[in-house]
């Protein structure tokens, strides 16, 4: 059974609002012009590309003018990197850690993990992945927009919760970016990319909690502290 999301009492969503570079972790509301642009330019990006698509499409598609899309957006590449930041604000609470000790290290990571798959592994991830993929080579910026807004971000809260962890005791990781690399990596494994290559069919829960709990007890073994916690 999956531990209780609920569990573990602050989230750290003012943490996840630093690192994706937004003043507080809210997204537009969702009757307004951002969130229409954006609504508009996800449709357009995933149906037709990030080079196929122009400024002026994503202005029609969402029924505003020219100078309101600007007014909001730059560009393309701010427009993509709203999009996935706004992914992450909406899964923020399951990618989020702990800030209190209340949760023992191995709950907190299977939470955090399990939530990070599900992310990986969700048919609009996997899509803009590809597209990403696809299309960075002539669009270095669309690579640098979804790195900073996706991956840095939660390798970045990750690795702040994983120092904590180290200053206090309970794990044993003074490169708290590298040990943030190698859990990561644990999770997406040949399971992202074979969702990335529309190999076989995804894992089911029961697969994708062994996944993240053989993960977690890597981790947990290679950095425990020297009187043996985390339990």
């Amino acid at each position: 059974m999956r531990p209780d999301a609920a569990v573990g009492g602050q989230i750290m969503s003012t943490a996840i609002a630093e690192w994706i570079d937004l003043p507080t972790a809210e997204a537009p509301a969702a009757a307004s012009k951002p969130a229409q642009i954006l609504a508009a330019a996800s449709k357009l990006f995933l149906s037709k590309g990030f080079g196929a698509t122009s400024m002026d499409a994503v202005a029609r598609e969402a029924g505003v003018s020219k100078a309101t899309l600007y007014a909001h957006f730059s560009g393309k590449a701010e427009l993509f990197g709203a999009i996935v930041r706004g992914e992450c604000l909406r899964r923020a609470e399951g990618l989020s850690l702990p800030m209190t000790d209340a949760v023992e290290p191995v709950e907190a990571l299977y939470r955090m993990g399990r939530a990070y798959l599900d992310l990986l592994l969700s048919e609009k991830a996997l899509a803009a992945f590809r597209m990403v993929v696809a299309e960075c080579q002539r669009f270095p910026e669309l690579g640098q927009a979804f790195y900073q807004a996706g991956p840095a971000t939660t390798k970045g809260g990750l690795a702040t919760w994983l120092g904590g962890q180290h200053r206090s005791g309970r794990l044993d990781c003074p490169d708290p970016e590298l040990v943030a690399d190698q859990f990561l990596g644990m999770i997406r494994g040949h399971v992202h990319l074979r969702g990335q290559l529309c190999y076989g069919e995804p894992p089911g829960d029961a697969e994708r909690d062994r996944l993240i709990r053989a993960a977690v007890t890597a981790l947990v073994r290679a950095y425990a502290p020297a009187d043996g916690r985390p339990t």
